[in-house]
């Protein structure tokens, strides 16, 4: 599914640790997600170690 992205919109997507298009085709299992965002909000962070309190609010 093909969206936009603007202000006031909210927003489904994930950070990676990598560019899967920039690297070996061996090196993508290594690739891990760093940020997980849902409807706008921040939901995991590998910062943080855990889901963020504001996925459960």
């Amino acid at each position: 599914m093909v969206g936009t992205l603007a202000p006031g919109k909210a927003a489904d997507f994930v950070v990676l640790s990598d560019n899967p298009h920039e690297v070996e085709f061996e090196q993508i299992p290594r690739i891990t997600a760093r940020q997980t965002w849902f409807a706008g909000t921040g939901v995991f962070s590998v910062a943080a170690q855990i889901p963020s309190a504001t996925a459960h609010a």
